[in-house]
């Protein structure tokens, strides 16, 4: 392969992810009954599939697209949203400090400011 086919191949790869992250985020966000801008579902599949493959299941972002890969990311994806919810209520146990959190209430903001 040259140089241009692997860069067309790593193009077509992210575009890939983005649709699958789109969709994943989309699924869990129907799960979780939280719905978001197609930004969020986007940075929510993607987070949580690699949330997945930090939990050593699944990379998907590689393009592992099996089923099992692919419910593990709604898995990861549904934690997020989870986790994001929980500690978006203030409890004392909230960790607020988790990047997670951080991308997805930035996503969240970002999609009022272009609806609203």
């Amino acid at each position: 392969m040259t140089d241009k086919d692997e860069e067309k191949v790593a193009v077509i790869n992210l575009i890939v992810v983005i649709i699958v992250g789109a969709i994943i985020g989309y699924v869990a966000s129907i799960i979780m009954r939280t719905r978001g801008s197609l930004l969020v579902d986007i940075v929510v599949g993607i987070v949580g599939a690699l949330l997945a493959g930090f939990l050593g299941k699944v990379n998907l972002t590689t393009g592992n697209f099996t089923i099992t890969a692919l419910l593990w990311s709604l898995l990861g994806a549904v934690i997020l949203l989870w986790r994001s919810l929980s500690s978006s209520s203030g409890g004392a146990d909230s960790l607020s400090h988790c990047p997670a959190d951080t991308v997805v209430r930035a996503a969240q903001l970002n999609g009022r400011k272009q609806s609203g």
